[in-house]
């Protein structure tokens, strides 16, 4: 694999703490269909597994569905905030349409694909306005409803200041070209790669082994693989464990970065997230206040291509005088 830290320091990041980490694969969990009243105690459970793991999700929202909007003072609006304040590090919240209709036969069906702009840009608008203020925030990451949407729909993303959109894997395939991330426009396309549902109409999942093959393909190809899940379905404890299963497989593998769409998103477009023959370089800030001594030491010994005995005590004197060697 080629070395980290190979890759060119942007200006911000030559003055910032941090270094480049090369990654096998980049992981992304993208959580669909959260809505005003609709199935509560699957919600919470699924998110529950996500926070004891550890590994952060994009939760999509709709905002409006069978004539209920979103409300700020209504208990999951309150639940997302108290979510967002209590691990602010493991949920995205994405805009995922606007009512989840499937108004056009765009695609085998679509929201907005086949929708005029002005349309798209009025639902969008709408949408935006309503999630904003039950989250406190404004969102950036549109996933739009049967995973379609079109140039229109890329057009009024751009105008309404989102930065990524995250559909299908196969729509990309069929409309773009594409299944891996690309931009058109100033607006980056993030597509998924599996779902946890086999059949719909029964609510079958693919066996958590066939859902890990898929991944290990693309852990193999060191690709981004981004998991569909749609919390409604997990209906009981032993599809709970199979997302747990899955999570800890990826887990498993060496040199997996979990991340959300907002924030591969962010990383990418800054230039902190680059695609290399072998990999991921990703640059990490580093957080100087967990930083110990003994852990600079170590650094500045390691650039003069010594190393310090453990036995050995280090004063700050000593580390004075470290510094003045590296420099």
């Amino acid at each position: 694999m080629t070395a980290v830290g190979t890759a060119p320091l942007l200006e911000d990041q030559a003055e910032s703490s941090g270094d480049w980490k090369q990654y096998q694969s980049v992981v992304i969990f993208r959580n669909d269909d959260i809505q005003p009243y609709y199935r509560r105690a699957e919600m919470e459970a699924v998110d529950e597994v996500f926070v004891e793991e550890g590994v952060p999700v994009t939760q999509g929202v709709i905002p409006r569905n069978d004539n209920e909007s979103l409300d700020p003072n209504q208990q999951l609006c309150q639940y997302l905030r108290d979510r967002a304040t209590a691990h602010p590090d493991l949920f995205e919240f994405a805009l995922h349409g606007y009512t989840h209709e499937e108004l056009t036969s765009f695609h085998s069906g679509s929201e907005f694909g086949g929708l005029a702009y002005e349309k798209q840009h009025h639902r969008i608008s709408e949408g935006t306005r309503t999630l904003e203020s039950c989250i406190g925030e404004r969102p950036r990451t549109f996933i739009p409803p049967l995973d379609t949407y079109d140039n229109n729909t890329v057009r009024a993303l751009v105008e309404a200041n989102y930065t990524v959109v995250s559909g299908g894997g196969w729509f990309t395939n069929q409309y773009y070209g594409e299944t891996r991330p690309f931009e058109t426009n100033g607006l980056l396309h993030v597509p998924n790669s599996q779902s946890f549902v086999k059949n719909w109409s029964t609510n079958e999942f693919y066996s958590e082994r066939a859902i890990e093959r898929r991944f290990d393909r693309a852990y193999q190809n060191q690709s981004l693989y981004m998991q569909m899940l749609h919390y409604p379905t997990f209906t009981d404890e032993s599809k709970l464990e199979t997302l747990r299963g899955v999570i800890e497989h990826m887990k498993s593998k060496e040199g997996v970065r979990f991340m959300t769409v907002g924030s591969f998103a962010e990383k990418y477009q800054s230039g902190e997230l680059k695609r290399v023959d072998d990999g991921w370089l990703v640059w990490e800030e580093s957080d100087s206040s967990t930083t110990t001594l003994s852990d600079r030491v170590d650094g500045w010994m390691h650039e003069i291509g010594e190393k310090v005995s453990s036995t050995v005590r280090v004063t700050e004197p000593d580390v004075r005088l470290l510094k003045q060697e590296v420099n």
